[in-house]
C-alpha cells in the first residue's frame, strides 16, 4: 500500500493459534522507503519473507533497480523477526 510516493506499507496477515481448532486473525506491517534505493524497515514476522521480497521484486522492476539497491534496518531484535526457534539458545 502506498502511503506516501516514497513510503509504503506491506501488511502482513497472520493467525495465532488460542485454542485447539481457533485462530486470532492478526497484521503487522513492513515499511519501504525508497528513491534510488529501497530501505525495509522491519522485516515483520517469522515466516513473511516471501510477502515482502515479492513486494521488493515488484518495486525493484517499477524503478529499474538493481537487487543491490535494497538496505534492510532492523528496528527492533525481536526473536520472531529474526527466526530464532529455540530461544533458549539466545
Amino acid at each position: 500500500m502506498q502511503v506516501t510516493k516514497q513510503i509504503h506499507a506491506i501488511k502482513i496477515p497472520f493467525q495465532i493459534p488460542v485454542a485447539p481448532g481457533k485462530t486470532l486473525d492478526r497484521f503487522v506491517y513492513s515499511y519501504l522507503i525508497y528513491d534510488t534505493e529501497i530501505c525495509l524497515i522491519d522485516s515483520g514476522i517469522k515466516s513473511s519473507e516471501r510477502v515482502i521480497f515479492d513486494y521488493i521484486k515488484k518495486m525493484l522492476d517499477d524503478l529499474g533497480l538493481p537487487e543491490t539497491a535494497v538496505n534492510p534496518l532492523i528496528a527492533r531484535s525481536f526473536a520472531s523477526h529474526l527466526k530464532i526457534r529455540d530461544r533458549k539458545n539466545l
